[in-house]
Formats: C-alpha cells, sequence, structure tokens
C-alpha cells in the first residue's frame, strides 16, 4: 500500500470510529499545512460519497498586509483547482495588540459560527501536536484536569479530524500530494507563548523524550475516559466497559462489556494492570499489544493474543478473558458460547 491510500484510508478510520462527518462540512482553511491537508483529504472523502456538501472558510486577519493577501490566493486557488466552493471574511487586526493570540481566536471563532449553515459541520486543522502545545499551556494557567486533557476532538459544531495525524504527518502528506501552502512569518515570534513552547522547550523536551506524543496521546485518552469527556462516552451515553471480575487466585481475570459489545476503548489502563498481574514477567512494555488487542475484539477475532510472561487474552462477545500460563485449561470454560 502506498503512503497516500494509507493516509487516507487512516484518516477515514478514524472518522467513522468517533463519528466526525456530517452531511454538510465547512472547512476553516488559513492556506498552512494543516488545513490545505484536512481540504484535500476531506475533498477525497466527498468524491467517495460520503458528505453532500464541501466547502471552505478563509479568514483573512489583516495583521500582515502582503502575506495576508497571498495566503488568501493561495486559499482561493487550491479551492478552484478542487472545485470546492470558498468563502472569506476579512477581519482588521494588529499583531501588536493586547492579549493578541486570544482575541484572534475569539473574534476567528465567532466570525467562523456567523457564517455556518443550518446544519452545517466546522472542520478545525488542529492535529496531536497542537493539543500537546495547548495541554501544556493549561497546565500553568489551570488546576482543572478537564482543561489539560488537551483540544476537544468535538465541540459544538465543530470538529478536528486531524487529531489522527502528527504535524510531522502532515507536512508528508502535503509534500507527498504537492500541496502548496503558507507558513505564517509570525510563528518565529517567540513573545507569543505557543511559538515559544514550539520553537524552544518542545524540541528539546523531544531530545529526552522522542516517544512523548504516543504517551500523551494515551494518557489523555485515559483521562478523558476517567473524566467521562471521551467521545466514545458521548456517541453511547455509556462506558465501554464497566467492570472487572477478579479471578485472579486461579489465573484467570474477566473483563465484561455492560452491553456485550466488544468496544474496549479506555480499558487499557485496566487491561494492562490484569496483565501484569497475572505476567510471570513484571517489567516491560506492552501498550502496543493491548492497542491490537482492542482493535483484534473489535473485529471478534478469537485469539488468543499472547502476551509476554505467559499470558494469553481470550476475545469473547462482550468479554475480554485474561489468563495466567498454566491455566488455558481452566479458562475453556470460560469460552463457551454466550
Amino acid at each position: 500500500m502506498n503512503k497516500t491510500l494509507a493516509y487516507q484510508q487512516h484518516f477515514s478510520k478514524f472518522m467513522k470510529r468517533y463519528v466526525l462527518g456530517g452531511p454538510k462540512i465547512a472547512v476553516a482553511l488559513s492556506s498552512g499545512a494543516d488545513s490545505m491537508a484536512l481540504l484535500y483529504l476531506l475533498h477525497k472523502e466527498k468524491n467517495q460519497g460520503h458528505y453532500e456538501e464541501l466547502r471552505a472558510i478563509h479568514i483573512n486577519h489583516g495583521t500582515r498586509a502582503e502575506e495576508n493577501v497571498k495566503e488568501e490566493k493561495l486559499a482561493h486557488d487550491f479551492c478552484q483547482k478542487l472545485g470546492v466552493p470558498l468563502s472569506v471574511i476579512h477581519l482588521d487586526m494588529a499583531l501588536g495588540q493586547s492579549n493578541f493570540e486570544d482575541t484572534a481566536r475569539k473574534l476567528r471563532y465567532g466570525a467562523f459560527q456567523s457564517t455556518l449553515l443550518v446544519g452545517e459541520l466546522l472542520f478545525l486543522g488542529h492535529h496531536i501536536d497542537d493539543s500537546f502545545e495547548w495541554s501544556l499551556m493549561q497546565r500553568g494557567r489551570s488546576s482543572e484536569l478537564s482543561s489539560t486533557i488537551g483540544i476537544p476532538l468535538a465541540n459544538g459544531p465543530m470538529r478536528r479530524p486531524l487529531m489522527c495525524f502528527t504535524r510531522a504527518q502532515i507536512e508528508q502528506i502535503v509534500k507527498l500530494e504537492e500541496i502548496n501552502y503558507s507558513t505564517d512569518s509570525s510563528n518565529k515570534k517567540n513573545n507569543f507563548l505557543r511559538n515559544d513552547l514550539r520553537n524552544n522547550l518542545i524540541p528539546e523536551y523531544k531530545k529526552r523524550f522522542p516517544q512523548y506524543l504516543k504517551h500523551y496521546i494515551r494518557q489523555a485518552e485515559q483521562m478523558s475516559y476517567r473524566l467521562g469527556l471521551h467521545r466514545n462516552q458521548e456517541l453511547s451515553g455509556v462506558h465501554h466497559w464497566e467492570s472487572c471480575l477478579d479471578f485472579s487466585k486461579k489465573g484467570i481475570i474477566i473483563l465484561t462489556h455492560p452491553k456485550k459489545k466488544n468496544i474496549f476503548y479506555g480499558a487499557e489502563e485496566v487491561l494492562r494492570q490484569s496483565i501484569c498481574t497475572l505476567s510471570q514477567k513484571k517489567r516491560g512494555r506492552i501498550s502496543e499489544e493491548i492497542n491490537k488487542l482492542i482493535e483484534a475484539a473489535i473485529h471478534f477475532k478469537k485469539g488468543p493474543m499472547n502476551f509476554s510472561g505467559g499470558v494469553k487474552v481470550y476475545i469473547k462477545r462482550g468479554q475480554l478473558i485474561i489468563v495466567a500460563d498454566g491455566y488455558e485449561n481452566i479458562a475453556q470454560s470460560f469460552l463457551l458460547p454466550s
């Protein structure tokens, strides 16, 4: 599979998993790499019949006269190439004004909201790096746990489907598809907090912790479930997993779903603790394997899936049965059809 197709399929799967789409979609198009990639991916989705209407909205902030003109033209040319209608809104702001970032964000969102049509969803180009940066800033501003998770995937009519990609992956998409985009020169001004984090602190952090984004995603996922804020909980109205029945003295732990569904998103930490409890190997990283297990459960693959330390996990409708080495025979009594 070529990289372009892999990116498109990953994007499409993410959209379906979290029910992010709708019949009418408006894309906030800044002409930067993120929003250009988003419009391109959504245009591909529309061509496959997933959406009825797709358009773009570009906001000219009026802060960098020459650059703003070029950005607006770039957005116009790209939309014309794709055959996507474009609306342009002009604001009159100055970079030096007090609390520029917050003011610009409020004006921008207000402008988007005012131009949205009935039943239309607004798609924004925020990605994983953006969410991590936002969570760092909020940790210094607030003691509320919910505000430190990051940028929400869905909020009212707003959707952020690029939260399945990192900045590096988006840069690869625009390179592969030869998409022209603009770079905001004000992003280099470190007097803005986010730029300072992005340009100075995070690069050094990345050197020490290369897997920081992967860990951030998993931590945010767990925290959002614990606070009842996860998109899956919003869609279903219930937790996707309810209880862990402990038969650890016999070498068996059973994780159950209250409605006999095989959706165990959010149960990652419980699974990790259960597997470590029964494992003969007390150290090791199993996060990737647990993610594969959850995907296997969705597709009703019976297993068993093998984990370090002799642990096996069997998949049954509405249950994950975790078995220590030597207890496979006892586990068979739990594997009878529901």
